[in-house]
């Protein structure tokens, strides 16, 4: 999962959306398979989001900063 933003956190709902995804991933998959990849600090239920450069946000586009973070990872 990745989630990129100038203001360095979460919008309005996006937070309760990262953990409900976070706690229905733990369901699924062990803990140390899940990647969250942020430009700001964040941890919930035992994940711990990668900490990635503003460098690697899209100003075009944001959705299209997938691919540049892949790349860095």
């Amino acid at each position: 999962m990745t989630y990129v933003n100038s203001a360095k956190k979460f919008g309005e709902n996006d937070g309760k959306m990262v953990e409900i995804q976070i706690d229905n991933s733990l369901d699924y998959w062990k803990l140390e398979d899940i990647m969250l990849v942020t430009n700001f600090p964040f941890e919930y239920n035992g994940v711990r989001a990668i900490f990635i450069p503003d460098s690697l946000c899209c100003s075009v586009n944001v959705k299209t900063s997938k691919i540049g973070i892949i790349v860095y990872l």
